[in-house]
């Protein structure tokens, strides 16, 4: 597992217009898990904003596949249900596309957050983003994709 280098500095930021939290991790040095130091990207800022509108053209992109990929699910389904013949291996096929359009999808929000934050606020290099909520019992800063707060141990959902 990697590590940081010395002691890691939280900061988090009230939350926004949606409730989401901003929380960000400041580390001089960024390890893998065999010790060797990770560099940190250095992008120009027409560089990116070229990145950014890539990520935001494929995210569309997803999102439309993700609209086709569940109306094919739901057809098949119904075409099954019509002629009683479940074909539960082509359904998990199916439903795993699904799933991995979302994922994809997910991993171009996190990126986009990213950039959002470093963006608005230029963030110092070492420095890792991501969106968090905050838990309604004790209210700690938690990832908003969380299913229980790290510190009373609370179902998010």
């Amino acid at each position: 597992m990697g590590g940081f280098s010395d002691r890691a500095r939280l900061s988090a930021q009230g939350p926004g217009p949606s409730g989401d939290v901003v929380v960000t991790v400041t580390a001089t040095e960024v390890r893998d898990a065999t010790g060797n130091a990770i560099a940190q990207p250095t992008a120009a800022p027409t560089e990116a904003r070229r990145a950014v509108g890539a990520l935001r053209k494929e995210r569309a992109g997803l999102a439309r596949r993700y609209q086709e990929v569940r109306g094919d699910l739901g057809g098949l389904l119904i075409e099954m249900a019509r002629r009683d013949q479940f074909n539960f291996h082509l359904l998990r096929l199916r439903a795993a596309e699904a799933v991995a359009v979302e994922q994809r999808a997910q991993e171009i929000d996190g990126q986009l957050t990213v950039h959002a934050v470093t963006g608005r606020a230029s963030l110092p290099p070492g420095t890792v983003a991501m969106t968090a909520k905050t838990c309604p019992t004790c209210s700690g800063a938690i990832p908003a994709d969380a299913n229980f707060c790290a510190y009373c141990g609370t179902p998010t959902a």
